[in-house]
């Protein structure tokens, strides 16, 4: 489904078997992996102030690492398809910016770039 129902439904299942020490230790790795092996990684190898991600992808990780993240209007499809999971490609579009930890200063500044340059944004009509 196209926000994870069947995800968490399976969760529910699977009861709730996990330690805190287990968690904990997931927490860490994944933190450890989406930090330094994923988005500074990324911004230290290729000297990037941010990455930008298509739409909402990269969300996930920016979520995982704790990190900052924007989301700005990149487009609109006047027409478009519904795919089986429901996600749909017609409406606007937008691009994720993220950064590091406390790049919100940079990130603020790189979206308003976009913005300005793209001049994608469709106001909403008022009728």
């Amino acid at each position: 489904m196209k926000y994870g129902q069947d995800t968490l439904e399976w969760l529910e299942k699977s009861g709730d078997d996990i330690s805190e020490e287990e968690y904990f230790t997931a927490l860490h790795k994944s933190r450890e992996l989406a930090r330094d092996q994923g988005i500074d990684y990324a911004l230290r190898q290729y000297r990037l102030d941010a990455l930008l991600f298509p739409g909402f992808h990269g969300t996930d990780l920016a979520a995982k690492a704790g990190y900052p993240l924007i989301t700005v209007p990149a487009g609109y499809a006047a027409d478009g398809i519904i795919t089986p999971g429901g996600y749909t490609t017609k409406g606007p579009h937008g691009v994720t910016f993220s950064g590091t930890a406390f790049s919100e200063p940079v990130l603020l500044k790189i979206a308003y770039g976009f913005e300005q340059a793209a001049r994608r944004r469709i106001p909403p009509c008022l009728s």
